[in-house]
């Protein structure tokens, strides 16, 4: 393993939960039908248009909804509900296409002053 994602992963360790959930996912329309075929307890709307400005040559057309200053599907004790169903982007996080996410300086250091 890289020594650099090992220092990332121990970084991470100290990250109050859920703190990388704050910010929403952008989801792929199969994303979105995987959660909306598990039918999470939780009221809608679960997913907004992205502004097709902001479109990249991804498969990503929706975002998920901020509520209460955190994405939809983060329960109060800071768990996610739709965890066995949740979006690539989640179940990769830190890493995005196998490498340590480009953003994840800004996203986790910088938020926390690490």
């Amino acid at each position: 393993m890289k020594k650099e994602f090992i220092d990332m992963l121990e970084r991470c360790k100290i990250c109050k939960p859920g703190m990388c959930c704050r910010d929403g996912v952008e989801v792929t329309k199969e994303e979105m039908k995987r959660i909306e075929a598990f039918g999470p307890k939780i009221e809608k709307p679960w997913f907004e248009p992205i502004d097709p400005e902001e479109i990249s040559e991804s498969s990503h057309v929706d975002t998920t909804v901020i509520r209460n200053g955190t994405c939809v599907f983060q329960a109060k004790n800071k768990l996610c509900v739709v965890y066995g169903v949740r979006p690539n982007y989640c179940a990769e996080f830190p890493l995005e296409s196998g490498e340590i996410a480009e953003h994840y300086e800004e996203l986790c250091l910088e938020r926390h002053n690490i």
